[in-house]
């Protein structure tokens, strides 16, 4: 299923969804919009508005997995619609 983890709309450029992925280099998880690839640290940082500047061109992401979602704690920001 296409954007089953995404938080929320863009807001940048009004045409994506914010999704949780995964930095492949550091594992992390990031929100990255589906279309213009901003990129936000947090659910939290994306609901704040606040994005991480550079980021979204300069790493290589895969798709999160619900166990790695729900060991953030960031489950609870899952758009569910």
């Amino acid at each position: 299923m296409q954007f089953k983890f995404k938080i929320g709309w863009c807001s940048y450029c009004d045409q994506g969804w914010a999704e949780v992925v995964k930095d492949v280099s550091n594992g992390d998880l990031r929100v990255m919009c589906s279309e213009c690839y901003t990129v936000w640290n947090s659910p939290q940082d994306f609901m704040d508005n606040i994005p991480k500047p550079g980021y979204q061109f300069t790493a290589k992401f895969r798709d999160a997995t619900l166990e790695e979602i729900i060991s953030k704690k960031w489950d609870r920001f899952i758009d569910r619609i």
